[in-house]
């Protein structure tokens, strides 16, 4: 047997034929890092979207923000790409809003976790305590499962591996890290080493990647053109005082235009291959009008890395190669 090698630049061999039609490389699209009502419909006036949290569920990206200052009920939206919003209206409500229970009075900081058939969110009540809301759909209706069981203010939801869930909040001392029961009530809690931020420390968010807890947080408070999002990492336990290490900051601006940037969560890209920051700027001194914003986030073993913190020149997230939204666009 003998075995021939066709080398050489030419097109008439079949061994070729790929090569010659591969497609043209995209050009990348680019967006502005404020998310204004022509990507956020009806935000909340002289408020906007503060302490924005991002909730991938089904391939779809869903947005809660805090409720503005004597108003009730919490406002959402969704979308395909992580640029362009609209509302979502839960069953019998105003359009736009995912909940108007009581609870919901100046409702700060509502996060959203799914577990076991339902969504579940947590929200401080003007920063003094919170309440579990749930819902069948991410949007809504939210109806109060839970009275105020205080903790302060910034709760945040996690599930690790063994399904044990946790909730985390705000502290002048660190993260603190609380036990969360299937019944909804608080376990044992720890407040967590190397967690501070400037005193007071806010908006946490907890992700686990490749065996490694990436621990988000806010300080320099929220008013302030220094607010800023840092982190710390544990790549052995979680529930334990000394189990994180102190990392970075990763975000971080004080240009006129983009300053006071901080209380961010996490999500997976529409492209599955990357993360992202969410978080919102402050747009004036004195706040409290703040816009949403987006951040691609990057690891490399321990580190969090934000590269490009800025308002223009933002590379928009690729989708995935293929994408469907139901079963019209399968074949069994």
């Amino acid at each position: 047997m003998s075995l021939t090698f066709l080398v050489g630049c030419g097109t008439t061999s079949n061994s070729n034929q790929n090569v010659n039609n591969l497609p043209a490389i995209e050009e990348p699209s680019f967006y502005e890092n404020k998310f204004d009502e022509a990507k956020i419909p009806e935000q909340w006036s002289a408020y906007g979207v503060g302490d924005p949290f991002v909730l991938r569920h089904n391939g779809r990206y869903y947005l809660y923000c805090s409720t503005k200052n004597f108003e009730t009920g919490v406002r959402g939206w969704v979308s395909d790409d992580l640029i362009h919003y609209e509302q979502i209206t839960g069953e019998g409500l105003e359009k736009g809003y995912v909940s108007n229970d009581p609870c919901t009075v100046t409702a700060y900081a509502p996060e959203v976790m799914y577990h076991n058939g339902y969504f579940y969110m947590v929200q401080s009540q003007g920063g003094n305590g919170h309440y579990i809301l749930r819902s069948e759909k991410p949007e809504g209706p939210f109806v109060a499962v839970t009275g105020n069981f205080g903790e302060s203010i910034d709760g945040s939801f996690f599930i690790d591996d063994d399904e044990q869930m946790y909730l985390l909040r705000a502290s002048n001392t660190g993260i603190r890290l609380i036990q969360l029961n299937d019944d909804l009530t608080l376990g044992s809690s720890r407040t967590l080493d190397n967690t501070v931020l400037g005193g007071w420390t806010e908006g946490p968010y907890l992700l686990k990647r490749d065996g490694i807890y990436y621990l988000t947080y806010t300080g320099n408070h929220v008013t302030s053109e220094g607010y800023r999002i840092a982190y710390s990492y544990s790549s052995d336990e979680l529930f334990a005082r000394d189990a994180f290490t102190e990392g970075d900051t990763i975000v971080l601006n004080t240009d006129e235009d983009f300053k006071g940037l901080g209380h961010s969560s996490t999500v997976m890209g529409p492209d599955l291959d990357s993360y992202y920051l969410a978080y919102h700027n402050l747009n004036s001194s004195g706040g409290p009008n703040r816009s949403n914003n987006i951040s691609r986030l990057s690891f490399s073993g321990t580190e969090m890395i934000v590269e490009h913190a800025e308002l223009y020149n933002n590379i928009t997230p690729t989708k995935a190669m293929f994408s469907v939204n139901d079963k019209e666009g399968l074949e069994e």
